[in-house]
């Protein structure tokens, strides 16, 4: 017989601490961008043990982000030209949002099994308000420093 049959299914998913729920990444993703979603993110990987085994995930999305703000601030038209559409900060704050919330889905579905034993097991996220807000306030800090970072290399007054 095989001993897999009598493991538990959820014991290999089920993350060591409570996860901050797909909620709060979507509320962080929507208001701060990919920078604050990989923030939080970051936070859960670290709660669930996996950060030195995701760390390339985070790497590739926060390079994925330096170039998103660095072709931004490089041309500011940039999808305003490719949407055909006029130029505004609000277009750039979209663009940056949406961004934003294609990263929480990308890391939602890398840890979607974990969210799932969460739920089965009838475990609550713990309260996302110090996080989430740290969590925006980081990523705004991030993409600030990139703009900067961008002005600079990129020799813009």
């Amino acid at each position: 017989m095989n001993p897999d049959l009598l493991k538990p299914s959820l014991a290999g998913e089920f993350p060591a601490k409570p996860l901050y729920s797909v909620g709060t990444g979507v509320v962080v993703a929507a208001l701060g961008g990919p920078a604050a979603v990989l923030v939080l993110m970051t936070i859960n990987a670290r709660r669930m043990g996996r950060l030195a085994q995701d760390a390339w995930v985070f790497v590739c999305l926060g390079v994925a982000t330096a170039v998103l703000v660095f072709a931004l601030v490089n041309d500011p038209a940039l999808f305003a030209n490719v949407l055909g559409v006029e130029v505004s900060n609000r277009l750039n704050r979209s663009v940056i949002s949406i961004a934003g919330l294609l990263t929480m889905g990308l890391l939602y579905l890398r840890y979607r099994t974990r969210y799932r034993a969460m739920r089965m097991s009838g475990i609550d996220s713990p309260s996302p308000w110090k996080v989430g807000i740290g969590s925006l306030l980081a990523g705004w800090a991030l993409q600030w420093l990139l703009g900067v970072l961008a002005l600079i290399l990129l020799g813009m007054p």
